[in-house]
């Protein structure tokens, strides 16, 4: 017979017995442990979320006042142009929480106004920047042989005067074009309009100070390091896309093609001379040559299609243009004199991309099994990181600490974020010759123009 074993009397109280109320007991030591654990656990948790919310609610306040502000009707408000790149081996939606958790907010109480402009893959934003200062170029130069002309047509006016010659004007089409599209069948009818829609007007416009105007935020090391790539290849490059150099020998190739094609042709000529028997049988074998060319070729699609799901750089290549000019090339272009002073954007007078001040974020992103413990530490200390890039964002909105771009420490912003990029990336990285990867330098030309919101890397070092 097995006997049960007899529970252990718990401690109670006199009184409590005398009310009725049960014996305590404590539990046993692995339920210790486990509750111990459990609510250390779930308390780090809170306590870091309640942190970052007292930390968001701070700077909250610091902004806010600046959104109760009367802005009149005809009135757009400052931009901060936002550029978001995925961390490495990773996605897009561990940046974005970085933007929605820190900044976006920020800006959202500060009354900013923002455009995002995310970047699947290397290469998108470099393209992106760049292609926005060739515009403001190819319409700056327009506007300059425009004036040109006029003056030409003005001089060329006074002068007939002079000679007292008498000249039928010339048609214009543009200027007929713009006489239709400004003409107002009200006032020929003698109706008149007194109100007028307000004209819009940028504040950024209205600055005299353009590190003042606008502002850049850069989220991520590979972010910032294609902005000032683009930034040097909008304002360095050419306009137009280079051309692809020709491979030596191709016309060579050409040659034996078309010698190919025509011997075919005497050869098929001589086969429909044949007797039907032989054609027949060329028939045949020319159906299962082809059957055969069709299934290699689907083995080939299919093994570049497995390439490219082992490494995306290749998928980059094909989807992103290449620069127009490499870092090596930028001591040998000379500086567009169309850019030379202040240069604002001819449709809404706002200072273009490179006067703007720069605000580089690190997005940290430690992965690997090796790393657990390094990751838990970080999880539970989010409240720091929340500290430090919405204070960099009040900055910017409020714009304090601006300072000149220092050419070469300002190049390294952000660069503790590489220590976190996997070693192996880091290495197929710099065998492809990646843009990430690659020697990040600059252009003294371009870097005097610049501005930053960081702070200085000897001041963070301290």
């Amino acid at each position: 017979m097995e006997t049960k074993k007899e529970a252990k009397p718990g401690y109670t109280n006199p009184a409590f017995k005398a009310m009725g109320i049960p014996a305590l007991r404590l539990p046993s030591r692995n339920w210790t442990i486990f509750w111990t654990i459990l609510t250390a656990s779930i308390g780090g948790i809170v306590y870091d979320k309640y942190q970052q919310k007292q930390i968001r609610n701070h700077y909250r306040e610091i902004v806010e006042p600046l959104s109760r502000q009367l802005l009149g009707i005809d009135r757009q408000p400052r931009k901060v142009t936002v550029f978001v790149a995925p961390p490495p081996s990773d996605y897009l939606e561990t940046s974005m929480k970085v933007w929605k958790r820190y900044v976006k907010p920020i800006l959202y109480w500060g009354g900013l106004d923002y455009e995002l402009i995310e970047a699947d893959s290397q290469g998108v934003i470099r393209h992106e920047v760049a292609r926005r200062i060739r515009e403001v170029r190819k319409q700056l130069l327009e506007a300059q042989t425009a004036d040109e002309k006029e003056h030409m047509k003005i001089s060329k006016s006074k002068k007939t005067e002079n000679d007292g010659l008498e000249e039928e004007e010339q048609f214009d089409p543009e200027q007929a074009k713009q006489f239709k599209e400004n003409f107002d069948y009200s006032k020929a009818l003698g109706v008149f309009r007194q109100w007028k829609a307000p004209k819009l007007v940028y504040e950024d416009s209205l600055v005299e100070d353009p590190a003042l105007s606008g502002g850049v935020i850069c989220l991520g090391r590979g972010a910032y390091k294609e902005y000032i790539n683009g930034l040097h290849e909008g304002m360095l490059g050419p306009l137009e896309p280079p051309e692809e150099p020709k491979e030596p020998g191709q016309e060579e190739k050409r040659g034996l093609e078309t010698k190919s094609i025509s011997e075919d042709a005497t050869n098929l000529k001589d086969v429909n001379e044949s007797t039907s028997t032989v054609a027949a049988q060329a028939a045949s074998n020319s159906d299962v040559s082809e059957k055969q060319s069709m299934d290699s070729q689907e083995d080939d699609q299919a093994g570049e299609s497995g390439e490219n799901n082992e490494g995306s750089d290749d998928k980059e290549k094909k989807q992103v243009p290449k620069p127009y000019i490499v870092a090596d090339d930028y001591s040998k272009m000379n500086y567009p004199r169309e850019l030379e002073g202040t240069v604002r954007d001819p449709k809404t007078k706002v200072p273009i991309l490179p006067h703007q001040s720069i605000l580089a974020i690190p997005i940290p992103n430690l992965i690997g099994f090796l790393c657990i413990p390094e990751r838990i530490a970080r999880f539970y200390t989010k409240r720091y990181y929340a500290e430090e890039v919405m204070s960099a964002v009040t900055h910017l909105v409020l714009q304090e600490d601006v300072r000149p771009f220092e050419d070469p420490k300002d190049l390294d912003l952000c660069k503790e974020e590489e220590l976190d990029w996997p070693k192996k990336w880091v290495q197929r990285g710099l065998d492809r010759n990646s843009e990430w990867t690659s020697q990040f330098k600059d252009d003294p030309r371009v870097a005097e123009q610049l501005h930053v919101y960081n702070k200085k890397r000897q001041d963070e070092d301290v």
